[in-house]
């Protein structure tokens, strides 16, 4: 299994992090590899989104689509405060 994290700087007055995260996932659904989504809205009101896939195919292949939604929502996520961080699940339990 492989795994993208990213951390997005949400701006002032933004749209609903759950509405925008729940889009995302959806979208995401729609993949072959798809295993999970998650979007965690952090300490500071950011939003940090995890995608799951089966391979590492199956997770470049996510790219493209996740690069459209986050310029999609660039008026509600400042990208410049972007950070990414893709590798191998090397644990996980309950999946």
């Amino acid at each position: 299994m492989y795994a993208t994290v990213r951390r997005y700087q949400v701006s002032p007055g933004s749209e609903d992090l759950a509405e925008v995260g729940w889009r995302l996932g959806a979208s995401l659904t729609q993949l072959p590899g798809f295993v999970a989504a998650v979007a965690v809205e952090d300490a500071q009101g950011g939003l940090v989104t995890v995608s799951l896939f089966e391979d590492r195919v199956s997770l470049a292949a996510a790219e493209p689509l996740t690069e459209r939604w986050t310029m999609q929502h660039r008026g509600t996520l400042r990208l410049e405060a972007t950070d990414v961080v893709s590798g191998e699940v090397v644990a996980q339990k309950g999946l």
